[in-house]
């Protein structure tokens, strides 16, 4: 028979060697889960500072965009279109030309009946575009009759 001392003995150690690869085991999860830990710390402080750049390129975009929509408001104002004008060399027509779409007639802002009876430059100016008016709108006048008249029909839509 056994001495009772020894089976002791190898049951001891035994379980000494369940605890020891017990706690081997915790010690390594532990190891991982700070390694893993500490791969996720790294990871989000590397986006947060990506994202801090992308914020600060967004604040410097909207800002350009900002200057440059108060640039275009500035350059379509009248006044610096008129002053851009002036440094090319270009003139403001004193007598403004504009054609009467409904009735084909040419006529001239700010110059009335007695401008043109006047004599003139503007009034023979404004008479002589009046002329030109009356003219055109007799050649389409002219040639709508020309269309009408024609037997066929060809060229007329319906």
């Amino acid at each position: 028979m056994p001495r009772p001392g020894r089976a002791t003995r190898r049951s001891d150690r035994g379980a000494q060697a369940g605890r020891t690869s017990f706690v081997l085991l915790l010690l390594g999860l532990l190891a991982g889960g700070l390694a893993c830990l500490l791969v996720v710390n790294t990871t989000l402080a590397a986006n947060s500072i990506e994202i801090a750049r992308l914020q600060q390129e967004d604040a410097a975009g909207t800002q350009r965009l900002q200057e440059l929509g108060q640039q275009v408001a500035t350059a379509v104002s009248a006044a610096v279109i008129a002053q851009e004008a002036r440094r090319l060399g270009m003139r403001p027509d004193p007598l403004l030309g504009f054609v009467n779409l409904r009735t084909g007639r040419l006529g001239v802002a700010g110059v009335g009946a007695s401008g043109a009876a006047s004599g003139g430059a503007a009034g023979h100016r404004a008479a002589g575009h009046r002329a030109a008016g009356r003219r055109a709108a007799g050649r389409r006048a002219a040639g709508r009759r020309a269309a009408g008249n024609g037997a066929s029909g060809a060229g007329r839509r319906p």
